[in-house]
């Protein structure tokens, strides 16, 4: 399944992704399982996974990285400020 970065630490090899079966965020701690070439995905990367239950915990067994690194933050700011918010409107008496 697809799934997109949300947290990521290159030196403890860490990341919390997000899942698009917008399950339970899942977690990934070390290399095991992983095909990363090159600098450890950062926030906003597109990746695949596969994940198990552990404990109550979803965690990654398996993860490719699929696209490059975008900037969340900044993006997903933009994108709510040019969507109108709908005004609701009131019944004045």
């Amino acid at each position: 399944m697809l799934g997109v970065i949300l947290w990521s630490n290159a030196v403890s090899r860490q990341a919390v992704i997000w899942c698009e079966d917008h399950g339970p965020l899942a977690y990934l701690a070390g290399r095991v399982g992983t095909a990363v070439t090159g600098a450890w995905p950062g926030e906003g990367s597109l990746v695949e996974v596969e994940t198990i239950t552990d404990g109550g915990v979803r965690r990654v067994i398996r993860l490719t990285q699929v696209g490059r690194e975008i900037s969340l933050a900044p993006r997903l700011l933009r994108e709510c400020d040019e969507a109108e918010p709908e005004r609701p409107s009131f019944p004045t008496e």
